[in-house]
C-alpha cells in the first residue's frame, strides 16, 4: 500500500496529474474489471479517503513550492 501512495506522490511531484489519478484509482479500487452494463455505482461517503487525498495534495504542494 505504501508503494501505491508513493507512486501517487511521485506523479504529483512531476505534475503528471493523469498518471497520479490513475495510480490513485489503482490504490483505492484496484484493477478489477467492472461488470458490463453497470452505469451507476453508489459510493459510500468516506471522510478518511477525503482526508488522505487532502494530505497528499498538501504534501505535493509543499514539495513543489
Amino acid at each position: 500500500m505504501l508503494h501505491r501512495i508513493a507512486e501517487v506522490v511521485h506523479y504529483m511531484q512531476k505534475r503528471e496529474y493523469q498518471r497520479a489519478n490513475d495510480a490513485y484509482l489503482r490504490l483505492s479500487i484496484g484493477n478489477a474489471p467492472w461488470p458490463i452494463g453497470v452505469t451507476m455505482v453508489g459510493c459510500v461517503h468516506c471522510p478518511l479517503s477525503e482526508t488522505a487525498a487532502l494530505i497528499l495534495f498538501q504534501y505535493s504542494r509543499t514539495l513543489c513550492s
